[in-house]
């Protein structure tokens, strides 16, 4: 699996980042289209830019994702994360 690094603006020579939703499907057409497919499922639930905690891990494990690539494909498209089952978001 590809190496996966956020861009973190204050560290020097860090790159661009590399989602790893997109790291497990082969190059081309169907790395778009399962990146296309997920965030139409997270647009759809979504309400003002904003997703339930339980929301968040029912599209994970529907489109065989881990908790930590949803994540990230969320805070790629600034979606913040409610209802925390863990309370860590209120």
């Amino acid at each position: 699996m590809a190496e996966h690094r956020a861009v973190d603006p204050g560290v020097e020579g860090s790159t661009p980042f590399t989602h790893p939703i997109l790291s497990r499907v082969p190059k081309g057409e169907g790395q778009a289209m399962e990146k296309e497919q997920a965030v139409e499922k997270i647009k759809s639930v979504t309400k003002e830019g904003r997703i339930s905690c339980k929301q968040a891990l029912g599209i994970a494990r529907d489109m065989d994702l881990s908790p930590k690539e949803l994540g990230d494909l969320l805070n790629e498209m600034k979606i913040k994360i409610i209802s925390c089952q863990l309370g860590c978001f209120p």
